[in-house]
């Protein structure tokens, strides 16, 4: 997870290749024509109580045209929004069962979804995000509306340089090639 990397490596990933790479910040290089997506690290707290060890990693984001605070979370796949701001951000609820569990290996179960038809961040868009309610707890309202998960993500390569506070990404490629060489790796017959 997150908490055993140093805030010094740059990590990223690629799902087509199915790889996730590490580098240290002196030799990274922000891929040409990325987007770059600044965050603000802030320390989690619960009333006037910080939590030791916990940090949000801050962006203002656009949730269907409405102003939401999200926590760059890139250890889950659902993207979340607080019950409470889904009027603004346009969400119907519908039928959905999943359970998330957190960092800390709290389980939590969820019974209903919204699609939001548009999510932008800087310069970087998903459409038809999967977004459930955001019921952590541990954090303030006034300090987060919920998470932007990995489903947003999907469309892009990702680089995280952490003590740059920047998140890093750039649009898939046609990824054929690269799913041929994973199932390669399998040493597949039927290739």
């Amino acid at each position: 997870g997150r908490d055993i990397l140093a805030d010094s490596l740059v990590f990223a990933f690629d799902r087509d290749a199915g790889m996730g790479f590490l580098a240290t910040r002196d030799v990274f290089t922000a891929p040409d024509g990325a987007i770059r997506l600044s965050y603000q690290d802030v320390p989690m707290t619960t009333g006037l109580v910080e939590v030791v060890g916990a940090t949000r990693r801050l962006v203002t984001a656009q949730v269907n045209g409405t102003k939401q605070t999200l926590h760059v979370d890139l250890g889950g796949f659902q993207s979340q929004l607080r019950s409470e701001r889904w009027a603004d951000a346009h969400l119907t609820p519908l039928p959905y069962r999943t359970t998330l569990v957190d960092e800390l290996g709290t389980p939590r179960a969820i019974d209903k979804a919204g699609i939001a038809n548009q999510v932008t961040v800087g310069g970087a868009s998903g459409m038809g995000v999967l977004m459930v309610p955001y019921g952590d707890r541990r954090t303030d309202p006034e300090q987060l509306d919920g998470t932007l998960g990995l489903n947003f993500f999907a469309p892009y390569h990702v680089w995280a340089d952490w003590s740059g506070r920047a998140i890093y990404l750039k649009p898939r490629e046609d990824a054929e090639d690269k799913l041929l060489a994973r199932l390669g790796r399998w040493a597949s017959p039927e290739l």
